[in-house]
């Protein structure tokens, strides 16, 4: 059987065994490159590139990562695909989206704040009702070698992010490979006028930075995951959410759900900004009386 390195495409013969049902790690001796081995990714010298997957529709995928700049690369390459994708910051929130709107897809980044990314993964494949979910991992350089027991259905590498999704996505028939731009036709080439001295510009003066206005980050983030923990309580199941209103009992009737969201809650927001007041009852509340107001 034979690796390919993705970066300088050297080939190795590796032993099936040695890869096993989970993958393997391997480090390129030419370049020194680091990189995982899938068992779909082996291939004899002799044999051909098997045909890609036939894409499937995929509604929605999740995306969990803790930086900011790769969360987009990664949405805006899953668009590219005609994929919309929702992005959470850390494992815990991932687990609850998952739970409440079964996404096709799950994207977990290599290192995700209150919950692992391989914990994730396996609540996601002990639980039967999420067998249908497709997970990418990102598995980085420092990840404990050995193969998990639950892991995902693809494991990427940090430096693989995002093009290398392309090759999983279509091994996993999701999504539509866009096709190639056109090349842009060249313009006939045209005499430049003749310059002309300019005088220069006086010296800018350096701008005086506006004062910043002082933020309490903890308030804010305990607002933000508590907006996430409420809408994902009424979007599962809006329908008691309405009858609820028209009754006048959401905190009664949603007492399990809340209950619930509490005890996440919990875990992520310290108990000084929790102490503040109720803010999961008051959140749900606040969103019944604007349901109200539009009825």
């Amino acid at each position: 059987m034979i690796a390919r390195c993705p970066q300088c495409e050297s080939r190795y013969r590796v032993a099936p065994e040695k890869v096993g049902p989970q993958g393997a790690r391997l480090r390129c001796t030419k370049c020194g490159n680091v990189f995982r081995v899938e068992p779909a990714q082996m291939d004899d010298v002799a044999s051909a590139k098997p045909p890609a997957a036939a894409s499937l529709p995929l509604s929605r995928a999740l995306v969990a990562e803790a930086d900011g700049q790769a969360a987009e690369r990664i949405v805006e390459f899953l668009s590219r695909w005609q994929i919309p994708a929702d992005v959470v910051a850390d494992g815990a929130e991932a687990l609850l989206r998952v739970h409440r709107k079964r996404p096709g897809l799950v994207v977990l980044g290599g290192h995700l704040p209150a919950m692992a990314a391989p914990v994730v993964t396996e609540i996601i494949r002990r639980t039967a009702e999420l067998k249908s979910v497709r997970v990418i991992r990102v598995a980085p350089i420092d990840e404990p070698a050995g193969a998990p027991e639950f892991d995902a259905d693809y494991t990427l590498e940090p430096g693989d992010l995002p093009n290398g999704l392309g090759d999983l996505l279509e091994r996993l028939g999701v999504g539509q490979r866009p096709a190639a731009p056109a090349p842009k036709p060249t313009p006939a080439a045209t005499p430049l006028p003749a310059a002309t001295p300019t005088p220069a510009p006086p010296p800018a003066q350096p701008a005086r930075p506006p004062a910043a206005a002082p933020v309490d980050s903890e308030l804010a983030g305990a607002e933000r995951l508590t907006r996430i923990i409420v809408s994902d309580i009424i979007l599962y199941d809006d329908t008691k959410f309405q009858r609820a209103v028209k009754e006048g009992n959401v905190l009664e009737a949603f007492e399990n759900e809340l209950t619930e969201a509490k005890a996440l809650f919990h875990q992520r927001v310290p108990e000084k900004v929790r102490s503040k007041r109720d803010f999961l009852s008051e959140e749900l509340q606040a969103r019944a009386e604007k349901r109200r107001q539009s009825l």
